[in-house]
């Protein structure tokens, strides 16, 4: 006897939410939501910056970062039934001002012009820019709650997109590095995961808080480096490094020592981010010979990271180092 089964019944945007706005409060201050939109963004985590965040005249619905990658800001334009030139003109708009890595646009409907448009977008960006279209649908099992559902239209994910022809040297070289430490993680079992390998100079992994997180970086043109960052919209990453260097300095140059020169860094006032830093003196990506030592380093130095952090991020918390108030004169001292 064939098995019962249920029906799959598509529901309209009203049994969901009210209007646009109901709907962009749902996707960025829910855990639902921002997994949903990561998931379809391919990326692990995100952090809300703002709702009806102002530009000009206008203001944007949703703007979010990778949690583990603050220069991945996120603008998303949402909108009821179909796209229209409108949406597309603001979407653009907000994505310039807001100096977006990836813009999204969600729709109950995507025409075939628009949709032509964000793949044309995606074929003629650069490699850090990605814009994204996605159909907003509601859908239920018999009696059941409705579950949203994000339907691809037009991706691409701007960390590892395709290099394109003329692309240059050092993006082709970073892309195989990554790809060859992540198989040196796998083989070698690290606790680190790596993503999918991208065309940029830096990776990086959780850490244990959403303030802070593990990095390791190879430059073109400098030696690499494994790092640990603290910085996001309600830490004082700068008092964070000043505390940890004050508490437990000592120890760590000493645990760090074998690996290369340790540096307790701070980025400038308006960024309060800080950062510990280990480097390893004469090392070029240029080097491919030396890869292998490398990733040994990499993973070497990552491990030892997670041992010497991990007891003091959980001693951290965040409301003892809010942000300073930032005025108009504090100056930027950048780092790499």
């Amino acid at each position: 006897m064939a098995q019962q089964l249920a029906k799959l019944v598509k529901m309209s945007f009203n049994d969901g939410w009210n209007d646009e706005r109901a709907f962009s409060k749902w996707l960025g201050e829910t855990p639902e939501g921002l997994k949903l939109l990561a998931d379809a963004l391919e990326v692990d985590d995100l952090e809300l910056v703002g709702l009806e965040k102002q530009v000009g005249r206008y203001s944007a619905d949703v703007v979010l970062r990778e949690i583990d990658n603050d220069k991945n800001v996120i603008v998303v334009e949402n909108q009821r039934g179909a796209t229209d030139h409108d949406h597309l003109g603001k979407m653009l708009t907000y994505a310039t001002a807001l100096n977006a890595r990836q813009i999204v646009w969600i729709a109950e409907e995507f025409t075939d012009e628009h949709r032509a448009v964000l793949d044309w977008l995606n074929q003629i960006t650069g490699n850090e820019i990605g814009f994204t279209g996605l159909e907003i649908e509601l859908w239920k099992i018999s009696d059941s709650t409705p579950a949203p559902q994000l339907k691809i239209v037009s991706h691409v994910n701007a960390w590892s997109r395709a290099v394109k022809p003329g692309e240059s040297v050092s993006q082709i070289l970073q892309n195989e590095y990554w790809v060859a430490l992540k198989e040196h993680f796998v083989k070698n079992e690290s606790s680190f995961r790596i993503g999918k390998p991208t065309y940029v100079s830096w990776f990086t992994f959780k850490a244990g808080a959403t303030f802070c997180w593990y990095g390791v970086s190879i430059p073109s043109t400098k030696p690499t480096c494994t790092y640990l960052t603290f910085h996001g919209r309600h830490i004082n990453g700068i008092a964070v490094v000043n505390f940890i260097e004050d508490r437990y300095g000592a120890q760590i140059k000493s645990a760090l020592q074998k690996f290369g020169e340790v540096e307790f860094r701070r980025v400038g006032q308006r960024w309060q981010a800080g950062e510990i830093r280990v480097t390893k003196a004469e090392s070029q990506l240029k080097d491919k010979c030396r890869w292998v030592e490398y990733h040994q380093w990499h993973h070497a130095t990552l491990e030892r990271f997670g041992e010497i952090f991990k007891p003091i991020i959980s001693e951290i918390n965040s409301d003892d180092f809010p942000p300073q108030p930032i005025g108009e004169d504090d100056d930027e001292n950048s780092g790499d």
